[in-house]
């Protein structure tokens, strides 16, 4: 049960994340306003989702155990900035600035890993089969951001996030692997980064 109540509470966090830009989304000229209607129909939906979910998981009969209420604030925050971070600094574009490359690669490997505690702690390392990363063949800084960007839109838009009322466990498998990916995509980043900011490392 707590495992759904976090992963509710991602869906709504990243749905949420996104409501103020949609409120102020103005349809274009002669449009409907249905579907911003319905975006907005679905962070309420999510919303009390995770109200009926928080209820069950908070039973008397329930064993006594640290409330995973205190991981929602950190998970939100993890689950935002990793794209947020990767969007405005990793994919900028531009000519590179390998420091802040570096930095921010290094903030994404450290939320990930978070990330990956917090919502895998109890899964084994087992990869779905057939699913693993995608090896040792980015070499280049460029290739290893694509790479990084890819992993990561494959994990926040994992179905496990879409669907909290069932956790398919080739889903949620998945959604780790991706995530290790992510985890060890940033590293390289960051390592790469580093090396092309000294002095004859370009």
């Amino acid at each position: 049960m707590n495992r759904r109540l976090l992963l509710a509470v991602v869906a709504v966090a990243a749905a949420a994340s996104l409501s103020p830009a949609l409120a102020q989304r103005t349809p274009p000229a002669g449009a409907s306003d249905k579907n911003l209607k319905g975006e907005l129909d679905g962070v309420r939906e999510r919303s009390s989702e995770i109200e009926r979910v928080r209820r069950d998981a908070e039973k008397p009969d329930r064993k006594a155990e640290k409330s995973p209420e205190d991981k929602f604030p950190r998970i939100k925050e993890d689950f935002e900035r990793i794209q947020i971070v990767n969007a405005e600094v990793l994919q900028a574009g531009g000519t590179p600035d390998y420091a802040r490359l570096s930095d921010a690669a290094e903030e994404v490997r450290k939320r990930a890993a978070r990330l990956k505690s917090d919502l895998f702690a109890s899964e084994s390392e087992k990869k779905p089969k057939g699913e693993g990363g995608e090896g040792e063949v980015q070499t280049d800084l460029k290739s290893l951001l694509s790479a990084l960007d890819g992993a990561l839109a494959r994990f926040v838009n994992s179905p496990i996030f879409q669907n909290t009322k069932v956790v398919n466990p080739h889903d949620s498998a998945k959604a780790k692997a991706d995530l290790d990916e992510v985890i060890k995509l940033s590293t390289r980043v960051a390592k790469e980064a580093d090396k092309l900011k000294k002095p004859g490392g370009a």
